[in-house]
């Protein structure tokens, strides 16, 4: 070999590569891979792990429950269980669609045009979360990146971000989420 130092750092910086690629392989591959369903809430793409997730249908009638929280649209019946359906820009703090088409102008609160119920479940509890519209289902084979934002109201309930077909996907964390719902 050549004792030119220019020479020995460049193959020393080498080696870091080698041992930086190496480890973003096994750690790729220590990642279990998550299958996770696509949705749009506002203009962003969010996701739940299928896993949690019962059936994706279109909204039922709901029933309006006095002094219920104001991200509580009502309740509904699925196959004999009463349901909540919750509204998920108010959870995420996203301004609701309004009837006029101005976001949070102070109209009336509007649906979306094709809006979607993704029936969840923790445990033995369900929800309906009110949702614009379901995508697909992604499989995510790689770690999620830290979420950013506040929690809200004290829960983090993005559980963190992945790039998806050219998209961020922010996953949401189901357990918290029902934390959420729980306080009130």
């Amino acid at each position: 070999m050549t004792n030119d130092p220019n020479v020995t750092a460049l193959l020393e910086e080498m080696g870091r590569l080698r041992v930086r690629d190496s480890e973003a392989v096994r750690a790729q591959e220590a990642t279990p891979p998550r299958r996770v369903l696509g949705m749009y809430i506002g203009q962003e793409l969010y996701g739940i792990g299928i896993d949690h997730i019962t059936e994706i249908g279109k909204l039922p009638p709901v029933t309006f429950v006095p002094g219920a929280p104001t991200f509580i649209l009502g309740v509904t019946s699925l196959r004999g269980q009463i349901v909540p359906i919750v509204n998920m820009r108010l959870i995420l703090g996203l301004a609701p669609e309004t009837a006029d088409g101005l976001r949070g102008s102070g109209g009336a609160p509007r649906l979306p045009p094709k809006p979607r119920i993704v029936v969840v479940h923790q445990n033995d509890v369900l929800a309906g979360l009110l949702v614009d519209s379901v995508t697909e289902v992604y499989d995510i084979l790689v770690p999620l990146e830290t979420p950013f934002g506040t929690p809200i109201r004290g829960y983090q309930i993005k559980e963190g971000w992945v790039q998806v077909s050219g998209h961020m996907l922010i996953l949401l964390h189901v357990p918290t989420l029902f934390a959420r719902l729980a306080e009130t």
